[in-house]
């Protein structure tokens, strides 16, 4: 998604129109509760770590989520009324913690390989 939000913001920009990419965090929202997920009844075997990771969500993480439902929306409506929205936009501490960890690999991979990145050249 976020490689298509970007093409899609230099797309539109001459248009004016501006595109934000949210990366939410988890929400403490009604959404890991019963009743709201709706799991397969008959799951692939392949699939047994993710079903795993599912109901240790519904289980563990069920009302503990960091992140306020009401606050990110207060953030969001702020950022919708932005003459210069961010393209990328990080709401929550997991998710900010995430994107740094991230970006950290993407260093390492850079520099890890620059060598080889930058003698391809005629």
């Amino acid at each position: 998604m976020a490689g298509l939000s970007e093409a899609l913001a230099a797309e539109v920009k001459p248009f004016g129109i501006k595109v934000t990419l949210v990366y939410p965090g988890h929400m403490r929202t009604g959404f890991l509760s019963k009743g709201s997920l709706m799991l397969p009844s008959h799951p692939v075997s392949d699939y047994v770590l993710v079903r795993e990771n599912e109901k240790e969500a519904a289980e563990d993480m069920n009302g503990q989520q960091m992140g306020d439902p009401q606050k990110a929306a207060a953030k969001l409506i702020k950022i919708s009324q932005l003459e210069n929205p961010p393209l990328h936009y990080f709401l929550g501490e997991d998710v900010y913690d995430a994107a740094r960890k991230k970006i950290q690999t993407l260093s390492d991979a850079l520099e890890t390989w620059k060598d080889d990145s930058l003698s391809i050249g005629f």
